[in-house]
């Protein structure tokens, strides 16, 4: 007779995000997706749910919008910093003095945002009264919400801290729930549209450096302008065949297509567009094209995980599907 295999279970008093690391927690799959991200600049103590500030709850919510506060920056006007998604995939941004924001403004974002229909944002369409278009900055949201999750409250706080004593050069910005504390400390990059698991200084020194190492390291939990679970399991695997020149059609074929040096960093640049097919039980096919390059990635559902709250010894708090990924194919 087979062993009965026992999942793992937190010790004691430990937190979700540590048994979430401990447990190899499923990372890949989870990440942010949406067309926009507003960003509002709003004083602490934040409520359990951002939506029930009346800054945040002033905008209106939308299916394409992502909706976060950041802690105001000492002696500066207070912004609304809205990152678009455009057809690259990366983002383009805009800022605007909250204190000259209307309901106009709002109702011009949404509009935006319809005829998009949820895709990537055509910047001909974007006509903002009174909004400043800002030069490309890599910018880090890292989520610091410790009235929704202690992880996030302590592990993001004092890693924002770290960032800001040792990564100096680095802009970020303290931010509300961005989804998965389990995996704390958590963060948006701007403008790759990255998100990020078990955030280091050392991610962060290589994404600035333009260095390709932190695509492989475990720590990416997706792309926005992909859907969570295969669809951005497939993106990432697709980006990591082209930094490689991986074909598993042909191991002895290189298919490099992006200068080795700066390869993710030329690849988030790319306009390339998603899909999935679901093409059997738990059997999906997803198609990464862009104009240089097309990749089929196939995956399998295999289980889930379930993440107990923090301190709790019994009781999931977290439930992930998870997904493997069969092979890699480019196709062109």
């Amino acid at each position: 007779m087979e062993p009965e295999i026992v999942p793992e279970r937190p010790e004691p008093g430990e937190r979700c995000s540590a048994f979430a690391r401990r447990s190899r927690a499923t990372v890949l799959g989870t990440g942010m997706s949406a067309s926009a991200i507003l960003v509002l600049d709003v004083p602490t103590p934040w409520p359990h749910s951002i939506e029930d500030d009346p800054s945040i709850a002033m905008v209106g919510s939308h299916p394409s919008l992502i909706r976060l506060a950041a802690v105001p920056q000492a002696d500066e006007t207070p912004m609304a910093t809205l990152f678009l998604r455009a057809r690259s995939g990366s983002a383009e941004s805009w800022s605007l003095p909250l204190e000259d924001t209307a309901d106009d403004d709002w109702r011009r974002l949404a509009d935006c945002l319809d005829r998009a229909a949820g895709g990537p944002i055509d910047p001909e369409w974007w006509e903002p009264a009174g909004w400043t278009r800002l030069q490309p900055r890599r910018v880090w949201l890292i989520c610091t919400h410790g009235s929704r999750d202690v992880c996030c409250g302590s592990k993001g706080a004092s890693f924002a801290a770290e960032v800001r004593r040792d990564v100096g050069f680095a802009f970020h910005r303290r931010v509300s729930h961005l989804g998965g504390h389990r995996f704390a400390p958590t963060m948006i990059e701007m403008p790759s549209g990255r998100t990020w698991a078990y955030a280091t200084t050392d991610l962060i020194r290589s994404r600035e450096a333009g260095l390709d190492a932190a695509i492989s390291s475990g720590a990416g939990r997706g792309w926005w302008g992909a859907a969570q679970g295969p669809e951005q399991i497939g993106e990432w695997a697709a980006m990591e065949a082209a930094i490689a020149g991986h074909d598993d059609t042909n191991p002895n074929k290189s298919s490099q297509p992006f200068d080795p040096a700066n390869a993710a960093e030329v690849w988030d640049r790319t306009e390339r567009v998603v899909k999935t097919d679901e093409v059997g039980d738990g059997q999906f096919v997803v198609s990464v094209e862009s104009d240089d390059a097309e990749f089929r990635v196939e995956i399998r559902r295999t289980d889930d995980e379930l993440i107990p709250a923090c301190g709790q010894v019994d009781g999931p708090h977290k439930t992930t599907k998870t997904f493997a990924v069969n092979g890699v194919m480019r196709v062109r």
